[in-house]
């Protein structure tokens, strides 16, 4: 059987935080003209969920 459509559905937050990325890029590149405040929080998140899963023991 086939997994339920309900797994695809992002969490709420997942959701949240998109929109939060979205504006922030908007606002990075269209307002401030700059592309380093867009990929900074892609960094932060990327070193923060790597940590939070060496933090997880097997």
């Amino acid at each position: 059987m086939a997994e339920p459509f309900t797994r695809l559905v992002p969490r709420p937050w997942l959701v949240v935080g998109a929109l939060a990325y979205v504006a922030l890029c908007w606002y990075a590149v269209v307002i401030q003209g700059s592309l380093l405040l867009a990929v900074v929080p892609l960094v932060v998140v990327a070193v923060a969920y790597r940590l939070s899963r060496r933090a997880v023991p097997a």
